[in-house]
C-alpha cells in the first residue's frame, strides 16, 4: 500500500491527509529512503515498522512511536525474548553483527500440524528454553532513546546459493528492488527458474500500472 501511495502521489495530494499522525508497516522491510518519501507525502505522520510472523501470533517487535529509527523493526515486545545466532550456533552479543533471529515467548506456536520435519527444522531447544528459528537475518543497534532495536537485513531461506567461483549468494528481494526502480511500475516478484547447477537464473515478473 505504501508503494502504491508513493506511485500515486498526485492523487494523494488531492486529499487532506493531515489527520494521519502515525503509519506502521509490516510484512516486508521498509527502507529508510521509502520512509523519507512517505513523510514528504504526509508531513504530519510518523513512519514506523514492526516485525512478526504467523508462528509468533504474529507480532514480535514494535517501534516506539516517540523513538523511531528509520529502517529498523523496533524493539522486542513485552513477554518475548530475541537473540541472534551465528552460523556456528553461537549467540551474537555485539551490536551491528548480523545473525539468524531466534524468538522465544508464550505467543510462539506449538508446532506444525502433522509435520514433524518442519518442526525439527524450525524449533530448537537450547539451554535457555525453546526457540523458533525465523530464517531471517537481523542485527541489533541502539536507538537514540537507548532501546535495542532490530534490523531485518536478509532472508536466509530465500538466499540463492550458487556454485560459481568465487562463491556468492543472491537475495530475491535485491532483484526486486532493482526492477521496482524501473518505469514499468512499482510491483514485481522474483522466482528461480530452471538452470544448470553452476548458474542462478532468475525470472522476474512485473505488473504494469496505468500510465506506467
Amino acid at each position: 500500500m505504501v508503494v502504491l501511495m508513493l506511485h500515486n502521489a498526485e492523487k494523494c495530494a488531492k486529499y487532506d491527509l493531515r489527520c494521519i499522525r502515525l503509519i506502521k508497516t509490516g510484512a516486508a522491510p521498509l527502507g529508510s529512503e521509502v520512509a523519507v518519501l512517505l513523510r514528504k507525502l504526509i508531513p504530519n505522520a510518523r513512519v514506523a515498522q514492526g516485525y512478526g510472523m504467523t508462528e509468533t501470533s504474529p507480532i514480535a517487535t514494535w517501534s516506539n512511536e516517540f523513538d523511531i529509527v528509520d529502517g529498523s523493526s523496533g524493539s522486542v515486545v513485552p513477554g518475548n525474548k530475541m537473540k541472534l545466532v551465528a552460523p556456528d550456533g553461537s549467540e551474537i552479543t555485539s551490536l551491528d553483527t548480523p545473525g539468524e533471529l531466534w524468538i522465544q515467548g508464550p505467543n510462539v506456536v506449538l508446532g506444525y500440524l502433522n509435520n514433524a520435519k518442519a518442526d525439527a527444522e524450525t524449533f530448537v531447544w537450547d539451554d535457555d528454553g525453546r526457540w523458533i528459528k525465523t530464517g531471517d537475518e537481523a542485527l541489533a543497534r541502539n536507538s537514540p532513546g537507548g532501546d535495542e532495536v532490530f534490523y531485518i537485513v536478509d532472508r536466509i531461506k530465500e538466499l540463492i546459493k550458487t556454485k560459481v567461483w568465487p562463491s556468492f549468494m543472491v537475495l530475491y528481494t535485491h532483484t526486486e528492488v532493482i526492477t521496482n526502480e524501473k518505469p514499468t511500475g512499482p510491483s514485481s516478484s522474483t522466482c528461480r527458474a530452471r538452470s544448470p547447477p553452476s548458474h542462478a537464473r532468475l525470472r522476474c515478473g512485473l505488473r504494469r500500472y496505468p500510465g506506467g
